[in-house]
């Protein structure tokens, strides 16, 4: 009996020394400093070390990450591995696997190719050219060239036709009284006076009849007439009028093509900007008419029975 005691002495000596350990799994990625002091082999210093390692590089997804907060080796870890876990990390759920679909997709529609420059400007071959409707306005604006040099050729010819002719017949009385007097040729100051003398010129019948003829003209009006100054100024004025009508026939021209391009290229535009640049066309259009009395509008109108 008095060994007995001793050996139960010494068993409750034991039971006392031994650390209590808790019933449930610890933690360790929630665990604080003092419930990591309840693990086996874990003291203060090493309980922080753990948490402060846990905050800088984030929860431990197993339980062998542990072995990467220092002085924590494999014998450590086989003594805390029945007392500790990691559940409350979340594992990433997989996601499912997509079930491909097979409905066929709709064919990819094929661009159409951009015209190319030959065949947007094949679209409007069919109306008159630049060159017809300059013609037009110039016909219209009553300019002619040829005109101009009919002008010139007159005024020069005036000074060919005499300023005066005069035809006189004489009839001699039984009085023997003259009543005209015959006239010589003769220059004066660059005037020529002719007139019948008395033995080319007259002409005496028997019935005592002259008949005589007397033409002036003034030689200078043949080399320079003042009127082919005015010729001159107006010609000028005329060439100048010519050159300002083609300039803004050719920009209405032109400024209509380009709106007809355009139209041509996007039709696909909002319905105010089609009506807005249907209308700018309409009113280019009028503009040429303007100007060639109607010409244009009848050309395409004749283009559009033809067709």
């Amino acid at each position: 009996m008095k060994r007995v005691f001793p050996i139960i002495i010494i068993i409750m000596a034991l039971v006392v020394m031994t650390p209590c350990y808790a019933d449930t799994l610890v933690n360790i990625n929630t665990a604080t400093v003092m419930e990591l002091q309840t693990l086996p082999g874990i003291g203060p210093s090493l309980a922080q070390a753990i948490v402060d390692y846990r905050q800088s590089s984030g929860p431990f997804r197993t339980i062998q990450d542990l072995m990467n907060v220092p002085r924590i080796g494999q014998a450590t870890l086989n003594n805390l591995t029945p007392f500790i876990t990691v559940d409350t990390v979340s594992t990433p759920v997989p996601e499912p696997t997509a079930i491909p679909d097979t409905t066929p997709l709709p064919p990819t529609p094929t661009p159409t190719p951009e015209p190319s420059v030959e065949e947007v400007m094949a679209l409007f071959e069919s109306e008159p050219s630049i060159r017809d409707v300059q013609l037009a306005a110039v016909r219209f604006a009553e300019i002619d060239a040829y005109q101009f040099e009919m002008w010139r050729r007159k005024v020069k010819e005036q000074g060919l036709w005499p300023d005066s002719v005069q035809f006189t017949i004489t009839h001699k009385t039984d009085d023997d009284r003259d009543y005209t007097r015959a006239s010589t040729v003769s220059l004066v100051g660059g005037t020529a006076y002719v007139g019948p003398d008395r033995e080319t010129w007259r002409y005496k019948t028997d019935y005592d009849f002259t008949y005589q003829l007397r033409v002036r003209w003034s030689l200078q009006d043949y080399c320079f007439n003042s009127d082919m100054l005015r010729v001159s100024t107006e010609t000028e004025r005329q060439v100048r009028f010519r050159q300002r009508v083609i300039e803004d026939i050719t920009r209405l021209y032109y400024d209509r093509r380009r709106l007809q391009v355009e139209l041509a290229l996007q039709p696909d535009v909002q319905t105010m900007a089609q009506v807005r640049r249907q209308l700018q066309l309409e009113e280019l259009t009028a503009a040429i008419d303007g100007m060639t009395g109607g010409y244009f509008s009848d050309a395409l109108k004749k283009i559009d029975t033809q067709r």
